[in-house]
């Protein structure tokens, strides 16, 4: 199914009910948004599962490495729901909870955060989102 649909001001898009409906998209449901700049194309699909929501606690040496944190939750198609920082002698300690697809992106985030130079103290699975 082919639908044309306007973005409004805040740069949102409604699926359309009938297209909710065919493909069981209910309030909360998490979809994966890919785009290719070369094609001028934009994909919304489903993502099974629930999605995992993840307690991070991490470090960064100073205020610059919130931006670190920020990006690596985005390149990884990461929901930043949370994130609280306070400074400590010579670092900044973050708690920060994300919402994840699955499992498996965890570790693709945690490595991420590793390659910025992000300390990972601690990560846990909170709980199962809602799909």
């Amino acid at each position: 199914m082919r639908m044309t649909v306007r973005i409004d001001s805040k740069g949102r898009v409604t699926i359309p009910s009938v297209i909710r409906d065919e493909l069981g998209l209910g309030p909360n449901s998490i979809v994966e948004i890919e785009s290719d700049p070369d094609k001028g194309i934009i994909v919304i699909r489903p993502v099974s599962g629930e999605g995992v929501i993840v307690d991070l606690v991490v470090e960064i040496p100073d205020i610059s490495g919130v931006s670190k944190v920020v990006d690596a939750a985005a390149e990884t198609g990461s929901e930043l729901r949370y994130l609280k920082c306070g400074a400590g002698d010579a670092s900044m300690r973050c708690e920060l909870i994300i919402t994840l697809l699955d499992y498996s992106m965890v570790k693709e985030l945690v490595d991420r955060l590793s390659e910025g130079g992000v300390k990972v103290i601690e990560y846990k699975p909170v709980r199962r989102g809602r799909g």
